[in-house]
């Protein structure tokens, strides 16, 4: 794939516990090459406005940070039937921290 077509999938802007990071795997071109599915994926979360994602560590999971005050059943259901995924919702536990480089 040109990396032109990758290129927007690299690095997702995202905003939790009131500061701004980028999420960012350098793994993910090597995973959209190997799969295109991944770019499909991200495709579709693009358009559900999902816009803060990425992928775990190994590429196992793709993760989105919400915003909790909105409603995503619609989209999660469009999602997991479109995609044959499934979409589990993960909420913050008290006491934990997220540490971002």
């Amino acid at each position: 794939l040109k990396s032109e077509i990758i290129k927007p999938y690299l690095k997702k802007p995202a905003f939790l516990n009131g500061k701004d990071f980028i999420l960012e795997n350098t793994f993910t071109p090597f995973l959209i090459e190997q799969n295109e599915k991944y770019l499909d994926i991200f495709k579709i979360l693009e358009n559900l406005d999902f816009d803060a994602y990425s992928i775990s560590g190994t590429g196992s999971t793709i993760f989105c940070v919400l915003d909790s005050k909105k409603n995503y059943s619609e989209s999660i259901k469009y999602l997991e039937s479109s995609t044959n995924t499934k979409v589990l919702i993960v909420e913050s536990i008290e006491g934990w921290r997220f540490y971002l480089d």
